[in-house]
């Protein structure tokens, strides 16, 4: 098959190394009047002006000699060897240690945590309506959808904490996280239909088909639904133009880290769009040369109070996947630094955080691994006595269980579940003193029932 001419300037413009895997040429630039890329230049032995290396940390690549410390600092296979070293697992722990570990989290759950989470389950019409005219309506719908009655249960509760608190008011921007098919925002529209002049800002960093918000139309009676493609931890309230006060900031199942990013970016961005952030700081430091000590401080107390009107007027969130949390993402970082909890500790807490969702699937694979272990072998009826013992035993049973593996599997369901939930109170409690520091009031809510999901509890913060 005959080349045509574009065909030929783009090979010519391309690396000429063949590639066996892949059976066509490398797709990197050469430099000009070269025929190889730089990496592949090294590989042929091609005489070059910068002498090529390969890198220390993996010879599969390589890199100029007189770069290779700065090489060092960006090469991803340091940032992977970096991550998997300082990743300790619960698994690798000693019976000693995870024991301690335990002890620690109940003592500290007892001094900063304490009492249990208020249960506030509701029911807004709004849901309600679509979901049958009777409770006899509804109930049907329920057993006939299970999987999106769930869903529906869990948007009509969080649309009633916000309809409880007074926050599903006129003239308010709602600014919903990590929203998806926007979904919640959806939902806070219909109970805010005859509501005037609502609009809402929906945040997702991924592409998604059907979504809601698409059904709502711009202007007229409907509000205003605006899409942003962007990660929270890159988003800049204060300088989106639909972001007008008051805001409130909603979010259903941030995983992890994605909450504190955007609590992070709920109280920190929007005050004011960065320009006007250098200005009043350049302001600030002309008038610190000029004037007196006296006059800085009531600028400064000046600052302090236009940053309190600037605050959300609320914030609710509905917390999912503590495992998936990070020592550089947390906000609560000087709140576990200050109860004795360092990053390696609270790396650990994370990964027990999950035992709060995940004890009651093991137990189950442990008892069916038992039943299958006892009719293949036909144990005899002292060793059935003895393996019931493992399967609930007490928590000082763990340290005299160390010549017996899965030692994290000895506790009963309960007492996993127990230290689990207790994790994630810890958790929230950081998160809950970073929101208090910034003059929000936090608290939380059991907004649902446990058997719709275990991921069951709301973290809400209202501006003082």
């Amino acid at each position: 098959m005959q080349m045509s001419r574009s065909d030929i300037e783009d090979r010519l413009e391309q690396c000429l190394f063949y590639l066996p895997k892949k059976k066509r040429l490398c797709r990197f630039q050469p430099k000009p009047g070269r025929k190889y890329c730089p990496e592949h230049e090294c590989i042929t032995g091609v005489s070059i002006d910068r002498k090529r290396i390969p890198c220390p940390l993996n010879s599969s690549h390589n890199c100029y000699e007189d770069n290779l410390e700065k090489h060092l600092k960006k090469c991803n296979v340091a940032k992977i060897q970096t991550a998997t070293q300082q990743e300790v697992c619960v698994k690798d722990l000693t019976p000693e240690s995870l024991f301690l570990l335990i002890d620690k989290v109940n003592e500290l759950y007892k001094v900063h945590v304490g009492t249990a989470i208020e249960t506030t389950i509701l029911k807004h019409p709004c849901v309600c309506e679509e979901l049958g005219p009777s409770d006899e309506d509804i109930e049907n719908t329920l057993a006939q959808h299970k999987a999106l009655g769930k869903e529906l249960l869990q948007q009509a509760s969080l649309v009633g904490q916000l309809d409880q608190l007074g926050l599903l008011c006129s003239s308010t921007c709602f600014v919903e996280l990590g929203a998806g098919k926007g979904k919640l925002s959806h939902w806070i529209q219909k109970a805010t239909k005859k509501v005037v002049d609502n609009s809402f800002v929906l945040v997702e960093r991924g592409s998604v088909r059907y979504k809601m918000d698409s059904f709502h139309k711009l202007g007229g009676e409907e509000s205003k639904f605006i899409r942003i493609k962007t990660d929270i931890e890159n988003l800049h309230l204060g300088s989106v133009e639909a972001v007008r006060d008051p805001v409130v900031v909603v979010g259903k199942h941030l995983c992890g880290g994605a909450t504190d990013m955007g609590l992070r970016c709920a109280l920190n961005t929007l005050n004011q769009s960065p320009s006007s952030t250098t200005a009043q700081s350049h302001t600030l430091h002309t008038k610190t040369n000029k004037s007196e000590q006296e006059d800085l401080n009531i600028k400064t107390e000046k600052l302090k109070e236009d940053f309190v009107h600037r605050l959300p007027k609320g914030i609710m969130i509905a917390l999912c996947c503590h495992h998936q949390c990070s020592w550089s993402t947390y906000v609560g970082k000087d709140f576990m630094l200050n109860i004795g909890l360092s990053p390696a500790e609270f790396d650990l807490l994370t990964r027990l955080s999950s035992w709060a969702t995940c004890a009651k699937v093991t137990s189950k694979s442990l008892r069916h691994a038992d039943l299958h272990s006892q009719s293949a072998h036909q144990v005899s009826t002292d060793d059935n006595l003895l393996q019931a013992e493992l399967i609930e035993p007490n928590l000082e049973d763990l340290v005299s269980f160390s010549s017996r593996p899965l030692q994290r599997e000895q506790l009963t369901v309960q007492q996993r579940e127990d230290i689990g939930r207790k994790c994630k109170r810890l958790i929230d409690a950081g998160r809950q003193h970073f929101l208090t520091t910034k003059g929000m009031k936090c608290f939380f809510r059991e907004y649902i029932d446990e058997k719709v999901t275990p991921e069951n509890v709301v973290l809400i913060a209202i501006r003082e």
